[in-house]
């Protein structure tokens, strides 16, 4: 639940009650010693609560860390296009914060993280992606997939340790 990476000293079985002498075990609470909050493991092989997606990024400004929070929520409770709209946003977030003037629109921020040297020069095929994918869920008829959503999310993850954990290590 917290991220934390502990170990549990406590734990119950969850049991479901079938006809007959002996219930069929469908999972494991465990109860994380760091918060003390539930963890359930099922016989499929899921964590409930899933925590969230990606990895957490060090060292990000406060609006940049609720955004991209928020973002790896969405992916982990399938808001695949709320996902994808979000990571948009961190990238205008991102440029605002490198002192971009606010108002303009994605592409102009694109280019200002590729003219500024935040992103490659070179044609950057995973910000095209963003740019296009953002543009299909806001104007057109169409819902994000996983697939997509997962991959620009890593994406963004990426972009946010390069510019701001990495170099404060």
């Amino acid at each position: 639940n917290c991220g934390e990476k502990v170990a549990s000293k406590e734990w119950f079985f969850i049991l479901e009650n079938k006809e007959g002498w002996f219930p069929n075990m469908v999972g494991w609470i465990y109860i994380c010693p760091h918060c003390q909050w539930p963890n359930c493991y099922s016989s499929k092989g899921e964590w409930l609560p899933w925590k969230p997606f990606g990895k957490e990024v060090e060292n990000l400004p406060e609006n940049i860390h609720i955004l991209y929070n928020e973002a790896r929520q969405c992916m982990k409770n399938q808001c695949y296009t709320a996902t994808l709209l979000l990571c948009r946003k961190i990238l205008m977030h991102i440029c605002i914060e490198e002192w971009a003037e606010e108002g303009k629109n994605f592409t102009f921020y694109v280019d200002f993280l590729m003219k500024n040297g935040y992103l490659p020069t070179q044609k950057n095929n995973w910000t095209d992606k963003i740019r296009t994918s953002g543009n299909d869920m806001n104007h057109k008829n169409i819902i994000a997939d996983k697939e997509n959503a997962e991959n620009i999310l890593k994406f963004i993850q990426m972009i946010l340790q390069l510019l701001y954990e990495f170099p404060n290590t």
